[in-house]
Formats: C-alpha cells, structure tokens, sequence
C-alpha cells in the first residue's frame, strides 16, 4: 500500500517492510515535505554518482552493509564555479543511519555478502509517489523524477 499527501497519520514498521522487499526501489509513502523509499540492493552492485539537487537523503541499513561515496561541493579552482570535491568513503553498519546533504554528488555500494537492505528518507521528495523499480534501472542514476513535488 502507497500513501500519497493528503493522508491520516499512521505508524509504519519500516523495518519489517525493509526487511520484506525485494524490489531495488519502492516508495509506500510520499507527502508534500518528505519520501520513504526502501531499498534492496544485491552483493557487489556497481555503484554510479548521482546527486539530488534540491533534496537531502537519510539513509538507515536495516541489514548489509554500505559503502557511501561523497563528493561535497566546492569552488573550482578559478573560482567560477562549484565542482564535486574529492570522495571521502564512509562505511554504514547495520542499524546506522547516514545523511546525504542536498546538492551532494555521492553513491552508495553494497561491500557485504548480502542483500544490502535499507530506508531512505528524501526531503522534499525526489521520486513519483508509488516508484517501484523490481530492478537497478541502469542509464537512469540521474534523478528523473527530481522535479516531482507532491
């Protein structure tokens, strides 16, 4: 079941359903403010940079474990323009949670052996409400839906 703004206020195990998906990407909820996307990632997926523009990403690792890139924004060297910075490389634990800022160029990885399982709350939302993504969608990393706005 999706929740599309309006809706009533209700209690979600993200957990169990994290837990249950097998979907790369299915979005259950969607206001005007904020998204939960859970995610299902296999072992040794090939991570791509993407960045959301407007929109800062909360990541929790319900099981697996992750490796997250980011690349901070920073002046180019004439200082004309903001670039991606180096990559500083995080590794996030089961049960940890890891913040995106908006405007940061990053990817995420899964370094375990399993499925890395994980909930992300995107704020504003980034994704149509109701996404559902069975697999990687490759050549699609760039975030299509970023003009969304519920």
């Amino acid at each position: 079941m999706s929740i599309s703004a309006p809706f009533d206020t209700q209690a979600l195990d993200l957990r169990e359903q994290t837990l249950e998906n097998n979907a790369y990407r299915r979005v259950p909820l969607t206001t005007a403010q904020a998204q939960i996307a859970l995610m299902a990632i296999p072992v040794r997926s090939k991570p791509e940079e993407e960045v959301h523009y407007y929109s800062t990403q909360v990541i929790t690792v319900v099981e697996g474990l992750a490796q997250v890139v980011l690349r901070q924004p920073q002046m180019s060297a004439n200082q004309r323009r903001i670039v991606p910075g180096p990559p500083q490389t995080y590794l996030v634990k089961c049960g940890e949670t890891f913040v995106v800022p908006a405007n940061t160029v990053h990817s995420l990885a899964n370094v375990g052996d399993k499925t890395l399982r994980l909930w992300t709350v995107y704020a504003p939302p980034v994704h149509l409400p109701d996404r559902f993504d069975a697999a990687d969608p490759e050549g699609l990393r760039v975030e299509d839906d970023e003009d969304y706005s519920a």
